[in-house]
């Protein structure tokens, strides 16, 4: 959080889009606090990032991606014919 933060006063709006999706990946209140201060940036590509992942974090979508599920590595699958 504290980088996130660092690169939302960067100079660079590169660094500042990037700090955009690390709030919304952290996803808590201090974060959407961050990402309504750069929905107000004077870049308008970090605006529009900012409060696209604001919305996402007020609405996530329906079927979120399910994480920490792999395939098993000594799985065994028919040969394709």
């Amino acid at each position: 959080m504290t980088d996130a933060i660092k690169w939302s006063g960067s100079e660079d709006p590169a660094k500042r889009q990037f700090a955009t999706f690390i709030f919304s990946d952290i996803g808590t209140s201090e974060a959407g606090q961050d990402l309504r201060t750069l929905g107000n940036d004077s870049d308008r590509n970090v605006a529009n990032l900012a409060k696209s992942a604001l919305a996402n974090l007020a609405s996530p979508p329906e079927n979120p991606t399910i994480q920490g599920e792999m395939i098993p590595t000594n799985t065994v699958y028919p040969s394709a014919k």
